[in-house]
């Protein structure tokens, strides 16, 4: 999820789905260029029409009500980790080539220091029948106890791609439940990935 800021506000609250590639397609086109970008939704709120002073975009939209995502964030969290987002990236995607002949499962362990000197430590780590473990440690502040959840490889190389910031905050309460990620820094940016189910460490 990210929330962007309007630069003048809209007349009514509105809802709307947009399909992805549409939305990716504008992002490609409209990147190009520093003009505001305008959003009109036709009355019937069938399509959306994008435009600059050089460009026009129409697309459908979707008909339904996009399910409440909010609710599905959770509010509260056990253990805490912060790590650089570019060593965290890179890790899971060596993970991720194990992990393809084992359901996509790369496990994360989020292990506490024992002083300020020593705040703590990530272990990235996939399995693979045919070709053996990976393991990647890395240096992380992690707040809370130690813990242990798995995620989709894909999913994992997916947010961090798209998540900029120089770290990334990682949020859990329990392996079952959902993971929240979090850019350091970037208020306007949250991803929510649901665990995958393991084994007990």
């Amino acid at each position: 999820m990210r929330t962007l800021t309007l630069q003048q506000p809209a007349a009514t609250d509105l809802a709307i789905i947009v399909p992805a590639k549409a939305l990716a397609e504008l992002a490609r086109v409209a990147g190009e260029s520093d003009e505001a970008l305008q959003l009109l939704v036709t009355p019937n709120r069938s399509q959306l029409l994008a435009r600059t002073g050089r460009l026009e975009f129409l697309s459908r939209l979707i008909d339904g009500t996009f399910p409440e995502f909010r609710q599905i964030i959770p509010r509260q969290w056990k253990t805490r980790v912060t790590v650089d987002r570019e060593a965290f990236l890179a890790a899971a995607r060596r993970a991720k080539i194990f992990a393809q002949s084992n359901n996509e499962v790369v496990k994360l362990q989020f292990v506490p220091g024992d002083s300020e000197l020593d705040p703590g430590s990530m272990i990235v780590s996939a399995h693979a029948a045919d070709a053996g473990d990976t393991e990647d440690v890395i240096p992380a502040r992690v707040e809370g106890p130690q813990a242990t959840i798995a995620f989709n490889g894909r999913y994992l190389t997916d947010v961090l791609s798209v998540a900029k910031a120089t770290e990334i905050a990682i949020e859990m309460t329990t392996p079952n439940a959902a993971g929240v990620f979090r850019p350091v820094g970037d208020e306007t940016f949250v991803h929510v990935v649901m665990p995958m189910v393991i084994g007990t460490p």
